[in-house]
Parts: C-alpha cells; structure tokens; sequence
C-alpha cells in the first residue's frame, strides 16, 4: 500500500509475505534440529540433512508462492506431479534467540528455472516444499521485536541441492557490520535497502533480501558466503540534510561486491565520483505537492525488479540537485507522484535515467503539454503485461496507451484519482466494434480480415493542483490484419516542446517558438511523415486558426504570436506518414500565459 501526502517520508514495501509455516510442524522441526549434530557450515550457514516425510498440501498454514515476474502470477503450488522435498529452515537473531514471527524474510531461486518464491520466518523452525533441484537461499535475519527491529543480518547461500529433505540454520552472531560514509558533512542516512541479483540458467533474477534500515538507528549485517560467479549484492543507501526529508539534495549511493558476501562491507564514497543532476519539478498552474522515489535496477537483469524504496515529499514547483553511483548498465527508476494537500488521489510519471559517469546532468518532470506516448522501455509500465502495447496477437487488439504523459522523452504518465473521466472506442471499417469506460485502454477480439482501423480516446479532467489538460482527444488511424505472432500496431503520437516557466507557462503578448516531435509505438513499421499541421487556439477551443510551422529534420519549428489578453493555449494537430497511418490530437489548456513569466521566448 502507498501512503499518500499525510507525511514527509514513507516506505513503499515491495517485499510481502507469501510462504507462511504450519506451526506445529515447524515446531516439531525446530526441537528435531536442536538435537542434531553441529552438520557442515557453508559461508556461515548450517546444513543438516532432516527426514520428515508429510505431505505439502497437508500444511494449512502454506498458502501461495510467487513465480516469474508477472504480479498475477500468485498462485497455489501443485506439487501432485513432481518430486517434492522440505527445506527446514532454523534462524537465530544477533542474541542467538529465535527471530521474531513475521519479521524476518527467506527468497528462494531456482537456479534452473529462474523461479523466486518468498516469504517470512517464524520464532519456530520452517518447513518449505519445494520441487526438487538447485537453489540458491537468501535469509534476512530481524533482531528485535517490530520490523526493521534494531538490526537485520542478511545470509547468502549459493547452492542448495534439495534431492533429499534438507534443514539449514542460520546465525545472525556471525555476520560482519555493513558500513557507508559519504565526503558531505550535512548529509545523513535515512533510508537503505540491499538488492540482490542471483544468475540462473535462464539469466540474472532479482531476489528481494532487505528492505528499509535508517543506518542511524539500526545496523545492517552480512554474514560472509561462499563463491558463486555473477552473483552481486548492490547496497542502495538515500541520504539527505541530517536525514531529513525536506532536503535541498538527495544522495542516491549504490555499494556493489561481486560474486561473494565478503569479509569487509565497508564502503566510502566521494561526492566528486557522482553524477550531479539538476531536477526541476514544475507545478501545473498552482501550488502542489509532489513524493518522488528512486529505485535502483541493476543490470543486466532477466524480468523485473520491485524493490523497495523511501518516497521524499516537497512542495510543488521545486528544483533541486540530486546525486547518483554512475554505471554503465545499472539503471535508475524514477517515479514521480503530484497532487495537492487534502485532494484524492495523485497523477503521477515514471522514467529510467542511466548515468555513465560522473559530471553534471539535468532532467524535468511535470513539464506541459500533456498528451499520448508510448512505453519505450518495458520496466516502465505499471504491469509487466502492458509493457509491448498497443499490439495486435493474432486476432486480440490490445491497446495501452498512456494518454496524460508530460512532455519529457521517455517518460510514462499516469492517474490515480477522481477528477479524470473518459472513453476509449474502436471502428472497424466505419461501425462501431468495442467501447471501454477507460481512457487509452482496451482489449477486443476482431475479424481476422485486413481492414481500416479507428482508435479514439477521450478525457475530461478537472484536477484541483492543475489548471490545464482539461479536455483531451486523440484519434489514430491505421489499417491491420490477422497475424501469426505479436505486432506493434503502427501509431504515433505529436509532441511538444516549448520551454515554459515553473508554473507551466509562457510569455504573452510576445512571440513564441517552440519545437513538436513524433513518437512511434517501439517495434511499428515505420515511415515518413507526409503531412503534419497545427491549428492554435486561445478561447478553449471555440475558435481556432493555423499555426506557422517548418520542417527541421526530425523536428517542426512553431512559430506563435501569444495575445495580451488570454490566459491559456490550446492546441490541435493532425499527422499522417506515406502509408496511410494518421493521428488527430486535440488538447484544450495545453499551457499557460503570463505577462510576468520569466519563460524564455523560444527553444533556443
């Protein structure tokens, strides 16, 4: 759950509880265990083997296992047709007691079958089955009462071969303390969470082993592993003035050790080794309110990654510089919510930003217009599902198109709240085939002949933190036919942009220049544009007149005259490429107007 706007700061928790232990059981484990002899110990993990012959189902407390990536991949384990085995799973806490119920979190991966299935320890020993095979067990181990308690050790063992019953114990006392300093005096710790990739047959998976410590009042500890090659641990640590939230500037710090868990988890970092990026955060018109999170991707990594994060809250327009670990591959997710004090639900943008190298960079959110695009990178969409649409497979239309996206390149919009309403519909050949009360969404079956397509979507929004993108429609046309395997139906959507104020707005009663683009849907043939044109209007639509533009390359220069006396730009634009696919876009309120804006007059 995503607490909203009631506090400065708050954890979003990817990490829930799946796999939970019948107690009698675990019980009758755990005394079995304490009476075994010392076993093997492997990277500080205890192995013994334990026979203890029942039968999965038979456990009421097992209730379901995540597999994949896919979030409505919950399900149920059959283990009816293959050979089964119980992983016993015996944990003490840095006092050598029993770790608290619930706290505490175990990730198994299946090293064939990249498969990760998680869940939470009990006081009591654990009993899990699983299919047989090779695994690799990751444990984080809770001291103290209530999470995060008052510290968590994190366990790693590469390799379990689980051809027979198998118990392990596993003991926080030997973990060593990780530690992270940073060059800026001022600047604190308030959040750290440790993402761990493990390599598997199929490729590197993201296994979630720790969430949210505040380096201040709790401490973090690894107990050293034994070798396996690829495997990484990656420390993501968010510090800011004094560990506050209302900071100036935000560090985000990443601490990487390969293959291993090591001996020496201390780690220094150089404000001069980091990326510097400005961030500028505009407002729509009026004062808002933002949380923003960062989560770090490693990479390269099969399928996606939900790890867990702290949300920073600020007042909305604001600019501040933000700091990041550079890497080649690793990826940064952004996620940006907006809103307004005592409003219902929040609009919100997602991007992931690469920093190859130290120096200085800049970005933007929350920049107008508003309009269409497409998902150009599938670890932004909001289900992995959405991630290759709008698609045709076979004779199965799906569409996911986010229609309220801010002007940024890469950037993917979206709406959790009441003020929006709207419609999407679908025509074939002129009639009338599918509606959906929801807007850039929609998924119908059609004839398998070729035949013209028309895709429409409409929205009328009235957000009290926004004084623009009230009423939208877009309308693409395009011809289909049945295929034999998933293909990117050929849209585009019209960009804009112009470089307004902080409050969304551009200079009137003087001249104004900006740039449009086009985005095509990623893997849609594509051709040249054969038409693009552009209609302005300064009464909300009432009346309109053609606006001045000129090819340049890839872009269109705009040229516009702003009157004194309006107060907002609205904007229509048709394109169409040499095969005949066309778009029509309309936004009313596009942007602002102000005589006092300090808004440059053009791009340049």
């Amino acid at each position: 759950m995503i607490s909203r706007f009631g506090s400065g700061v708050f954890i979003l928790l990817a990490i829930t509880p799946i796999v939970a232990c019948d107690s009698t059981a675990a019980k009758d484990a755990s005394e079995k265990l304490a009476n075994e002899p010392s076993g093997l110990r492997v990277g500080g993990v205890k192995f013994n083997d334990e026979i203890e012959p029942s039968m999965f189902k038979s456990l009421p407390g097992v209730q379901r296992i995540k597999t994949g990536w896919k979030r409505e991949a919950v399900k149920s384990i059959d283990t009816s047709s293959v050979e089964t085995h119980f992983l016993t799973i015996h944990s003490l806490d840095r006092h050598g007691e029993p770790v608290p119920d619930n706290e505490s979190i175990v990730t198994l991966v299946n090293l064939e079958t990249g498969d990760v299935g998680y869940g939470t320890l009990h006081a009591a020993a654990n009993r899990l089955e699983l299919p047989a095979g090779r695994y690799a067990a990751l444990m984080t181990i809770i001291t103290g009462s209530s999470w995060p308690g008052e510290s968590s050790t994190l366990a790693y063992e590469p390799e379990l071969i689980l051809d027979r019953d198998l118990a392990i114990e596993v003991d926080a006392r030997r973990g060593e303390k990780l530690s992270v300093s940073l060059d800026e005096p001022s600047a604190k710790p308030m959040f750290v969470t440790t993402i761990a990739t493990q390599p598997t047959a199929i490729g590197s998976v993201w296994a979630p082993v720790n969430a949210g410590v505040n380096l201040d009042t709790n401490r973090l500890y690894a107990i050293p592993s034994g070798a396996s090659p690829g495997f990484r641990i990656s420390v993501h640590s968010m510090w800011t003035r004094n560990g506050q939230p209302d900071s100036p500037y935000v560090y985000n710090l990443v601490s990487t050790v390969q293959d291993r868990i090591p001996d020496d988890l201390t780690f220094s970092v150089r404000q001069q080794d980091l990326a510097a990026v400005r961030q500028s955060y505009a407002a729509q018109g009026l004062d808002a309110v933002a949380s923003q999170a960062t989560f770090f991707v490693p990479q390269p990594l099969t399928g996606f990654a939900f790890p867990s994060t702290a949300y920073l809250r600020f007042p909305l327009p604001a600019t501040r510089m933000e700091y990041f670990s550079p890497a080649n591959l690793d990826l940064w997710k952004v996620f940006v919510q907006h809103g307004s004090e005592g409003s219902e639900g929040v609009e919100h943008s997602t991007t992931v930003l690469r920093f190859p190298s130290r120096g200085r960079y800049q970005h933007a959110w929350n920049t107008m217009p508003y309009g269409p695009a497409f998902v150009f990178d599938g670890r932004l969409a909001p289900y992995p599902e959405l991630a290759r649409y709008p698609e045709r497979a076979g004779d199965d239309l799906k569409i996911f198109i986010p229609v309220h996206t801010d002007s940024q390149p890469g950037h993917v919009g979206g709406d959790e709240h009441p003020y929006l309403t709207g419609t999407t519909t679908l025509s074939r050949n002129g009639q009338l085939v599918a509606k959906d009360d929801f807007w850039g969404f929609m998924a119908t079956k059609v004839p398998p002949e070729r035949a013209d397509y028309e895709l429409s979507t409409e929205t009328k929004r009235f957000a009290p933190w926004s004084r623009y993108a009230i009423e939208q429609s877009a309308t693409w046309r395009f011809s289909s036919e049945h295929t034999d395997h998933p293909q990117a139906l050929p849209l585009m959507a019209i960009r804009y942009e112009p470089k307004l104020d902080s409050y969304g707005r551009a200079p009137a009663g003087r001249p104004f220049i900006f740039d449009m683009r086009m985005e095509r849907n990623p893997g849609a043939p594509s051709s040249d544009i054969r038409e693009l044109t552009l209609s302005v209007s300064y009464d909300e639509g009432i009346t309109w007149r053609p606006a001045n533009i000129v090819r340049l390359r890839d872009k269109w220069r705009v040229v516009l005259l702003h009157p004194k006396d309006a107060y907002f730009v609205s904007l229509r634009a048709k394109a169409s490429d040499r095969t005949g696919n066309e778009v029509e876009q309309t936004m009313i309120r596009s942007y602002g107007l102000a005589m006092d804006t300090d808004a440059p007059n053009s791009n340049e």
